[in-house]
């Protein structure tokens, strides 16, 4: 699990959450007199593209999100597969142990 993926899961899951297009979310950018273009948007929430902090700061808003809410969603995230990852560890251990 990388950091970049777990943020592009966040934000992906907060477009769908707000029923917005990557198209919609370029769209607001423009208005907004930024660039975030659809596909840089896109690699950004697969994980493919490590934004900047500065970059997620200028995204947030179009994802109707601020700084708090989006490092909680990922503080969430992280908590919940480190959970899971420690539950199959453990199992695994058990059933081969």
């Amino acid at each position: 699990m990388l950091l970049r993926e777990v943020q592009g899961h966040v934000l992906r899951t907060q477009r769908l959450k707000i029923k917005r297009s990557l198209r919609e979310i370029e769209r607001r950018s423009v208005k907004r007199g930024q660039k975030v273009s659809l596909g840089y948007a896109s690699e950004v929430e697969r994980g493919i593209k490590e934004a900047s902090s500065e970059m997620i700061n200028l995204m947030l808003p179009l994802y109707y999100m601020t700084m708090e809410e989006f490092a909680i969603a990922v503080a969430k995230v992280i908590q919940e597969e480190e959970r899971e990852s420690r539950y199959t560890k453990g199992r695994m251990s058990y059933v081969h142990g």
